[in-house]
């Protein structure tokens, strides 16, 4: 499962409107802090973003990316196989913002019917 949609739904009050905007915040700050991850050499504001994405992550329910965020977080900048960290990071990303828009979508026809 890439997002806990009930653990969204809990943490959003059911509100559509405000996890439409949690979810949208969430892919600006996955995909700006992939972005930063990959051309960062500073190991203080690796960890920073790294930190920043999993407690994102952790917000919407996507545990998984939680779960390598937390790895990258303890990895640092210059640890052995970050280049597939940082690939296993973009995947998780990509599928998970695959996800958010296909939801987003649905929920925007339905909204339309």
């Amino acid at each position: 499962m890439t997002i806990d949609f009930n653990h969204l739904q809990q943490y959003t009050a059911g509100d559509r409107h405000l996890e439409a905007e949690v979810l949208g915040l969430f892919v600006e700050t996955a995909r700006s802090a992939l972005s930063t991850l990959k051309s960062t050499c500073s190991g203080e504001e690796w960890r920073m973003v790294a930190h920043k994405l999993k407690g994102s992550a952790l917000a919407v329910g996507a545990w998984d990316l939680a779960e390598i965020s937390r790895r990258a977080e303890l990895a640092g900048p210059t640890a052995p196989g970050v280049q597939d960290l940082l690939r296993e990071l973009a995947s998780h990303i990509a599928d998970t913002t695959a996800v958010i828009a296909a939801t987003c979508a649905d929920s925007e026809g339905a909204a339309k019917r």
